[in-house]
């Protein structure tokens, strides 16, 4: 924020929730003191030191003066700063004094001399209770220490916990950092033990690239404890080590740890695709390219990185993904290809608003899109929202994707600002009544209002060729129904997942008095960065006004609740009605009535248990499911958010995980 006094009056508000989850760095106190932090009720979050923005939170919107001076003083180019209440300040200003005074504690001096007792620490795979005393005695004798592990499971288990825990980055000096947490150097099993011995070290190495791993085999057990283990030398050629294992992208680190540049990026770009490492070995050399400002080269890196991992269609964002969508967006900012920089830009803010300055990128990016859009619009003479009727179309229609009872779908290029948009041609009776065009511009407007990312963003509305017309949002991906006939039915995680996304969607939309009116799996379109769009929002209401304002506001059968086969008032809870239908389908690949005159039967019949179709469903989600597809909407839930607080349930989460 250029200005901290008003931008920290309009900051985000953030809930100990949203905190739970970031890490704050220590040495940030060397630069913001501790004292000043808890007088002021201030907390830094992170230091970006390429951009030069510091995100901090705070209580009191007055303490903008102090910041400013905290700012010039570091040196810093940007402020980023996040609302949060009393009680969560005090709950983290706790936990950070307690991690100040931890690490007073392990920076005193320690005993040399006792240092020098032990040598490396050895994971020991042992369920032979005879054979494993021996061997921790054999081992102990030679000055190493002993971590045991009686089974291959458990050491599997605790490998996993490690590495979810010490996840490793891609700055040099955390990678170094958490190579020094982790409990073992090395890792000795008896072949004998292992289920898949072949395959046991690259399981070790996917995890913690620096472990040594011996596995023995009892015809030769105590020649190998002599050359493996026994001779504790000080210094190892770990770019040997990783080079002959084929480990190119650790053989990489290596050389960037001695400044060997160009040796780094040509073993990075050795890595293959099946590596475990390879998006990150793509992060790394777009970034490398990045700072010489070579955005063509980098964006192909980080293109490639990319698609490698939209092939998976139930690929999950984690820290690593954060950091290539970010740099992403960041390089097609770069290159002017600001619609797809704005859309990876908000993929990570959905993640974690707080990762980088990512929040302040989005307000830009969108500023200038903006400022380009009016340019265009103005030098062109083809304004968006025009009632009047166009001496020249706007939209050049390419090829037709698709066609309804709402009218026919064209792909089309925006002849102003030269991007793909969706142009939806309405079917239209009333083309000339001047109440029905101030009704349609009324609510194609409302509907181009609704801002978030889970909704296909509506750009224009309008009539060519004396044709009533919506542009919007192309989106390069399939729908969920598309994926159901494909698939048959997903997984719970799955269904979970994209559930979250579209009751997110539901309950701003609800929040600002707008039904869908026409929730089903074909209105959900999943994109090639795993977001889930809801299409067509609200535009049941709009054909409607073109047609009569005393019609049925119709919807699909299949989906379609009580009220609105009725003809009744409907409010946003019809919508909660056929969310737990398209929920229903992607658990058990059906519909509840498949059958014939579905509309009879979302009156009068009660929908079936969805564990009568697939067993596996748990009973909280068949109730939550049930719970919607109420015939009476007091029954139902009452809004979007509180089906997403069951959703978020640990018990529900943890029976998702198992399932996957």
């Amino acid at each position: 924020m250029s200005n901290p006094a008003q931008g920290l009056e309009i900051a985000p508000e953030l809930s100990l929730e949203d905190l739970e989850d970031i890490k704050i760095p220590l040495d940030l106190f060397d630069s913001i003191p501790f004292d000043f932090c808890s007088s002021h009720r201030i907390l830094p979050l992170r230091l970006d030191v390429g951009s030069g923005t510091l995100s901090f939170i705070f209580v009191d919107a007055d303490v903008e003066t102090d910041i400013e001076q905290l700012k010039e003083k570091n040196q810093w180019k940007f402020l980023s700063g996040f609302r949060v209440g009393v009680e969560t300040f005090e709950n983290l200003l706790q936990q950070i004094e307690t991690n100040l005074q931890q690490e007073v504690q392990n920076n005193a001096p320690k005993d040399i001399t006792r240092k020098k007792e032990k040598g490396w620490t050895v994971g020991l795979i042992e369920p032979d209770p005879q054979l494993r005393a021996a061997l921790q005695a054999l081992l102990q004798s030679q000055n190493y220490a002993v971590v045991t592990f009686l089974t291959e499971e458990i050491f599997r288990t605790e490998l996993q916990t490690l590495s979810e825990k010490f996840q490793q980055e891609d700055d040099l000096l955390n990678l170094a950092e958490n190579e020094k947490l982790v409990p073992f150097q090395a890792v000795m099993v008896r072949k004998q033990v292992l289920s898949t011995p072949g395959t046991f070290c690259d399981y070790v190495w996917a995890h913690f690239n620096h472990v040594r791993v011996s596995i023995l085999d009892d015809r030769w057990l105590h020649g190998v404890l002599d050359r493996a283990l026994l001779e504790n030398q000080p210094e190892v050629d770990d770019f040997g080590f990783h080079l002959r294992h084929g480990n190119y992208y650790y053989a990489a680190i290596e050389c960037l740890k001695k400044g060997n540049i160009f040796q780094a990026v040509e073993l990075l770009g050795q890595v293959d695709k099946e590596d475990v490492h390879y998006i990150k070995a793509k992060i790394l050399l777009g970034k490398a390219l990045l700072k010489k400002n070579n955005y063509k080269k980098a964006l192909e890196h980080f293109q490639e990185a990319y698609d490698h991992w939209a092939d998976d269609p139930e690929g999950l964002a984690d820290e690593t993904t954060l950091k290539l969508l970010y740099h992403l967006a960041y390089t097609f900012e770069k290159v002017g290809r600001l619609d797809d920089a704005l859309k990876l830009y908000e993929r990570v803010a959905a993640e974690n608003p707080l990762f980088r300055e990512v929040g302040d990128r989005v307000i830009k990016v969108k500023n200038k899109r903006s400022k380009m859009i009016k340019d265009s619009e103005r030098r062109m003479g083809l304004p968006a929202f025009s009632k009047d009727t166009r001496a020249e179309n706007r939209y050049e229609k390419a090829d037709e994707i698709g066609k309804g009872g709402m009218g026919i779908v064209y792909r089309a290029i925006d002849r102003v600002l030269g991007r793909e948009v969706a142009l939806k041609v309405l079917n239209s009776h009333f083309k000339h009544d001047e109440k029905i065009k101030d009704t349609f511009f009324r609510e194609a407007k409302s509907l181009a209002a609704l801002n978030h990312l889970n909704i296909v963003t509506v750009f224009d509305a309008g009539i060519e060729d004396g044709n009533y017309y919506i542009a919007m949002e192309f989106i390069d991906g399939r729908t969920v129904r598309e994926l159901l006939k494909k698939k048959g039915f997903f997984k719970l995680s799955t269904s979970l997942a994209l559930s979250k996304q579209v009751l997110k969607a539901l309950a701003y939309a609800h929040s600002k008095h707008v039904i869908h009116r026409d929730i089903t799996t074909n209105n959900m379109m999943l994109t090639e960065t795993k977001i889930v769009k809801l299409m067509d929002f609200g535009l049941a209401r709009v054909v409607n006004h073109l047609h009569s304002e005393q019609s049925i506001i119709g919807g699909t059968p299949y989906f379609m609740s009580p009220e609105q086969v009725e003809g009744a008032p409907i409010d946003h809870r019809t919508d909660i009605y056929s969310f737990g239908v398209c929920l229903f389908e992607m658990l058990t690949g059906q519909v509840p009535f498949p059958m014939e005159n579905p509309g009879y039967h979302h009156l009068h019949s009660a929908p079936p248990d969805p564990r009568s179709i697939k067993g596996d469903i748990p009973v909280e989600i068949a109730n939550l499911i049930l719970r919607c597809l109420e015939k009476d909407p007091a029954k139902r839930f009452q809004s979007a958010d509180e089906i997403v607080d069951i959703l978020r349930d640990t018990s529900i989460e943890e029976k998702a995980g198992r399932k996957k």
